[in-house]
């Protein structure tokens, strides 16, 4: 096993998308396909459509990468914004282009797309927001994620994809108090690791983001920090309760 923690999930590339894939109607993923101010519409939508239908995965390239991608950086509690949809409609988009676009890096090729730590944040923010009922599916996708970066070396933003995995774990049941404490450990050695080496931190914008250029999602990471801070975490452990609050505060830039 590439991660030197215990998984917390087993891994699965599919039943996240799966799940997602039902919450996608015709109308938004006509809105999606249309997210290049149309150019191509038709290209996209016709790759789009077996991607939600069948779990087709496609090989990355413009079509229709490019949508996705743009689809990506929506901001759907912000009125109005576009590309992309708003409220929940919005989120759904989001949350499906943002796990299609890891899943055709992690099946097709992880050189044709970087910032993983920007698309995961879009992620997992929109599951949040959605109150999804399958963190565990979300766990499984990232799990298996990570190892497949693990696998081509892709190791940089590690640290961002095992606090997205933290934040699953931690809203999902039966996750051991053992596993999500070893994740905490891993998660803070690691982003040490990639800040103290050869390449030294990337800028000075704190615990986490200095890791990384990629910061685009830096507002979102600090958010996910501070919900995870702020989680009633009682019936944990108290070394779960130490470990979440110090990985949620860094984040959030309250350390």
């Amino acid at each position: 096993m590439p991660m030197s923690f215990p998984r917390p999930f087993e891994p699965d590339p599919g039943a996240l998308l799966e799940r997602l894939a039902v919450q996608v109607d015709d109308g938004m993923l006509h809105d999606i396909a249309e997210a290049d101010y149309g150019m191509q519409a038709k290209d996209h939508e016709a790759v789009l459509r077996p991607m939600r239908d069948s779990g087709f995965v496609p090989e990355a390239g413009w079509v229709p990468q490019e949508v996705l991608e743009l689809i990506r950086w929506s901001e759907p509690d912000e009125p109005g914004w576009k590309p992309g949809g708003q409220g929940a409609r919005g989120h759904r988009m989001r949350a499906f282009c943002c796990a299609s676009l890891l899943r055709m890096a992690g099946e097709k090729d992880m050189g044709v797309h970087v910032s993983f730590n920007e698309t995961v944040a879009g992620l997992v923010a929109s599951l949040d927001a959605l109150d999804t009922p399958f963190w565990a599916e979300a766990g499984s996708f990232l799990v298996w994620f990570m190892e497949r970066m693990a696998e081509t070396g892709s190791r940089a933003e590690e640290p961002f994809l095992g606090t997205g995995l933290l934040y699953c774990a931690l809203h999902a049941e039966a996750v051991p108090d053992l596993s999500i404490v070893a994740l905490c450990r891993w998660i803070v050695s690691r982003e040490e690791a990639e800040a103290q080496g050869p390449m030294g931190t990337a800028n000075d914008h704190g615990w986490l983001h200095r890791i990384s250029f990629h910061d685009l999602r830096r507002e979102t990471w600090k958010r996910l920090g501070g919900k995870m801070a702020a989680l009633d975490l009682r019936r944990r452990s108290g070394d779960v309760r130490d470990w979440v609050e110090l990985v949620g505060t860094s984040l959030a830039g309250d350390r």
